[in-house]
């Protein structure tokens, strides 16, 4: 496959405006804050300004490039209060206004450490982030669960899940969050490895 320039394009149609409700289903309303939309995974929103009537006046409003071109773009932004979360593959984390793309931070995770050779530790991905009691929650190429603080991107704990060393595994799915708990799996399952959910506190990062 041939690198391709990545950038985060909204599309906003005329008029476009949030609408505003408690979430009491599986669909979202005026936020996206996990992976799957809610924590039911429905992927379904129940904004219904843009229709089969209006559809094709969709318009570029804003690009952003966050700069890591090398694996594509691979996760769901999650919106939440009108910012917009970014992710990328090298772990790469962009606060945008969700209105006008402005970036209000962002975040670099360092090289991770290298794990068993020509196992899934190596590859370079991530699937998403997730935000929830004030924090910015996802999972490292090397085994590390991280939170940031929502509204600087300062990092607020850092724990390691396992070692890609003897695991020859990584993170590359987004959290749930639980109430007072974030919850996180690896990769290689299809690989023959131990699957195992890990929860930890979303204040301290405690195992839980």
């Amino acid at each position: 496959m041939v690198p391709m320039k990545i950038a985060l394009v909204l599309i906003v149609a005329a008029g476009f405006a949030w609408a505003q409700g408690p979430q009491t289903d599986g669909a979202t309303h005026a936020d996206w804050p996990h992976y799957g939309g809610s924590q039911f995974s429905w992927r379904y929103s129940a904004l219904d300004q843009i229709n089969t009537a209006n559809v094709k006046n969709l318009k570029p409003a804003w690009i952003f490039q966050t700069g890591d071109y090398v694996e594509n773009l691979q996760s769901t932004p999650v919106v939440v209060d009108g910012v917009m979360y970014v992710i990328t593959p090298r772990n790469r984390v962009f606060a945008l206004d969700a209105a006008t793309g402005r970036l209000i931070w962002q975040y670099t995770y360092p090289p991770p450490q290298r794990g068993l050779p020509g196992s899934f530790s190596d590859f370079i991905q991530n699937r998403g982030a997730t935000v929830g009691d004030g924090k910015v929650f996802f999972g490292t190429n090397d085994n590390f669960l991280v939170a940031l603080d929502q509204k600087t991107g300062h990092e607020l704990w850092k724990v390691s899940v396992d070692d890609p060393k003897q695991c020859g595994c990584n993170i590359s799915g987004a959290p749930l969050l639980a109430k007072d708990k974030v919850i996180i799996g690896g990769t290689g399952g299809d690989s023959a490895h131990r699957g195992y959910l890990t929860a930890f506190s979303t204040k301290t990062g405690r195992l839980a």
